[in-house]
């Protein structure tokens, strides 16, 4: 069997239980047989051998979506499912996000890779957003950070009705240091990971929303 390229170690990953639940992990290995994603808390769910789950592999600017099944549980640690390569798959192209400018302070620490995406560390730093989508954000912060590693960030997101708090996944696009009035600190692009369609659609509705805003105060 031809193995996908598009399946690469340290992917996200989202497992979907029948329609009724989704399961966020990561690819943590590619053997001959099938690739192994970090197995989640058996409290959360436990998936026995041959079960048929749908799987969809982040990569890039694009989706993969495809049938798997269970092979073995690997009792780790750290511990595992082995699951079957896909013989057929769909790319799915995603949407470009809308965007749009906003200041808001954040919390956020670095998210070691070895810990994502279940053991978030305690957001104890603080950061500045000057633009927000659904896909990512483009933020200041105080110190240098390293490309293609993840920062976990939790932010709140005033709605017409409420105030949502989000706890997100970031990955580093780029870096840049800035002087503005002889202040240094640094200009970053974030990419979010593993967000939920909940998630999603909670910053979709805060852009929209801020949009309208904006455009209200420009017409006074």
């Amino acid at each position: 069997m031809t193995i996908p390229e598009f399946i690469q170690l340290n992917q996200k990953v989202i497992l979907r239980i029948n329609e009724e639940k989704d399961i966020q992990t990561i690819v943590q290995d590619k053997l001959d047989e099938g690739f192994a994603v970090l197995a989640p808390g058996r409290r959360e769910i436990e998936l026995a051998p041959n079960k048929e789950v749908e799987v969809i592999c982040f990569a890039g600017d694009c989706r993969y979506a495809f049938t798997s099944r269970i092979i073995r549980f690997i009792a780790g640690p750290p511990p595992l499912y082995l699951l079957a390569y896909p013989e057929t798959w769909r790319r799915i192209q995603l949407r470009a996000h809308v965007r749009v400018e906003v200041v808001m302070e954040f919390r956020y620490a670095p998210w070691p890779v070895e810990d994502w995406p279940h053991s978030p560390p305690e957001a104890q730093h603080k950061g500045i957003t000057l633009d927000i989508s659904a896909g990512g954000a483009r933020v200041v912060l105080p110190e240098p950070v390293e490309s293609e590693s993840l920062l976990y960030l939790e932010l709140d997101l005033p709605g017409w009705r409420k105030v949502h708090s989000l706890a997100l996944a970031a990955r580093i696009k780029r870096c840049n240091e800035r002087i503005i009035e002889g202040k240094k600190d640094y200009e970053v692009g974030l990419s979010f990971v593993g967000i939920d369609r909940k998630q999603e659609d909670q910053i979709t509705a805060f852009v929209f929303m801020q949009l309208l805003l904006q455009r209200r105060r420009r017409l006074r």
